[in-house]
């Protein structure tokens, strides 16, 4: 699949462009779930600390996260499920694996103006978590190259968003920036067509399909994008709503949900 290729694109681009010593805020934390653990393993710049998983966890981790003819680079402890680590919370489904890691370093903002970076999401005050997790997951499968959020109200990396972002958190490079229409200013300024999603655009998002390079944003749910931040997009775009649905009040979707359908429609033509 094409989406694939792309997505694979996009980690190594997240592997090459990060800041130079920069370590993402907080200290570390306990990934849980097969996905998210063994997507850290495979990703040469996450920073383990240590990993712990059950006897059948851990056969099944040496069997999908080994390089041919070699083990794992990491040493596994073994996870007593009855007595999880200090940190790790006792409702996380961690499927008999969980690793402590510390914060992926912070992508370089560079990679914005990087040829090759043709197709970005930006968040405006999107701050919980399991969305941005979910939206992470839909950017990796669509080929994303990099999310763009604001520094100050956007959720830190955690357990249960990486478990959301089901592996993408390692996949997907998340630049923080501290203000995000000076950002999207830029963008404009390196080639970007900026497409905000609004519910009340008379554009549908299909009509700017197919695009060169693209930047699309997508505000909170409920609130929408910030008056600013739409006034600075180079156009506003709505997805479908059934008329059936716009008279019984259910005008919108998930946030995540949202930029997915969006982002089927901007790549499907390519």
């Amino acid at each position: 699949m094409r989406h694939s290729n792309r997505a694979r694109a996009s980690s190594e681009k997240h592997g090459n462009r990060q800041k130079a010593g920069a370590q993402g805020p907080g200290k570390a934390y306990w990934l849980f779930g097969t996905h998210a653990v063994s997507a850290a393993i495979r990703n040469k710049n996450r920073t383990i600390l240590q990993v712990l998983a059950t006897e059948d966890a851990a056969s099944a981790l040496r069997k999908t996260s080994g390089t041919p003819g070699g083990p794992i680079r990491v040493e596994i402890g073994l996870l007593d499920p009855r007595s999880l680590p200090p940190g790790l919370a006792e409702r996380a489904v961690h499927q008999g694996l969980v690793a402590q890691v510390l914060p992926l370093p912070e992508p370089d903002a560079a990679l914005l103006e990087d040829p090759t970076t043709r197709l970005v999401v930006v968040l405006d005050q999107v701050t919980d978590p399991q969305n941005i997790g979910t939206i992470l997951r839909n950017c990796a499968v669509f080929g994303v190259d990099a999310v763009v959020a604001p520094r100050h109200h956007t959720p830190r990396e955690t357990g249960a968003l990486a478990k959301a972002a089901s592996g993408a958190l390692e996949i997907v490079p998340v630049i923080r920036v501290a203000n995000l229409s000076r950002t999207i200013d830029r963008m404009k300024k390196a080639g970007f067509f900026v497409v905000g999603l609004d519910g009340n655009a008379q554009t549908a998002i299909a009509d700017y399909a197919p695009l060169g390079r693209c930047a699309l944003v997508a505000g909170a749910e409920g609130s929408g994008l910030r008056r600013l931040v739409s006034e600075n997009c180079d156009a506003t775009a709505a997805l479908p709503v059934a008329e059936r649905a716009r008279a019984g009040g259910v005008d919108s979707l998930n946030v995540g949900v949202a930029i997915a359908v969006a982002l089927h429609e901007l790549v499907r033509h390519q």
